[in-house]
């Protein structure tokens, strides 16, 4: 299953590159690679792009992973979310 998440990957950071994904969904591959640095890196991105995504921040199972990080719990504090 990691390599492909690692070519979803690969394909959509090339795609970003040109603006047509979502840094959130970028932020989810990430995360799913277990690469929590680069996952919340591009989470602030979503969050400083004002991404309609960021309010499935809580329940995405993406993220599952980062939520004990104090940088994530705040981050979901920042979008507003309960």
């Amino acid at each position: 299953m990691r390599k492909f998440w690692q070519t979803a990957l690969d394909i959509d950071l090339e795609s970003a590159r040109r603006g047509e994904t979502s840094p959130f969904i970028i932020a989810g591959l990430y995360s799913l690679l277990g690469n929590k640095e680069q996952a919340l890196s591009w989470l602030e991105k979503a969050y400083t792009d004002h991404s309609s995504k960021m309010l499935d921040l809580k329940v995405d199972p993406d993220f599952d992973n980062l939520r004990e990080d104090p940088r994530f719990v705040e981050l979901v504090q920042r979008v507003g979310l309960p």
